[in-house]
């Protein structure tokens, strides 16, 4: 079983009061459509192609490996952006 922290996703100012939501990158994982979860693959610019394959039961829900999923779409559960950040810091001490 995996255990993975939760992160939030950030809501990053533009200019004249536009608000966009933080992108996923490749190698996160993130959560979906009925609680489907995946591993990003490739970053397009309103989309992500996600690996199904992650998630153990895959197999038992009998769905393609891979699908598209808008930015809009998901929520982002765990970022490789941190575990940089948390090697950064090992790194450090």
């Amino acid at each position: 079983m995996h255990t993975f922290f939760f992160s939030k996703k950030v809501a990053t100012p533009k200019i004249e009061g536009v608000i966009t939501m933080a992108k996923a990158h490749v190698g996160d994982i993130i959560e979906f459509k009925d609680g489907l979860t995946g591993i990003v693959e490739k970053l397009n610019e309103n989309s992500v192609i996600v690996d199904l394959t992650y998630m153990e039961n895959f197999k038992d829900l009998g769905i393609e490996e891979k699908t598209v999923v808008n930015h809009k779409n998901y929520q982002i559960i765990h970022s490789v952006e941190e575990d940089d950040d948390a090697d950064e810091e090992e790194n450090e001490e």
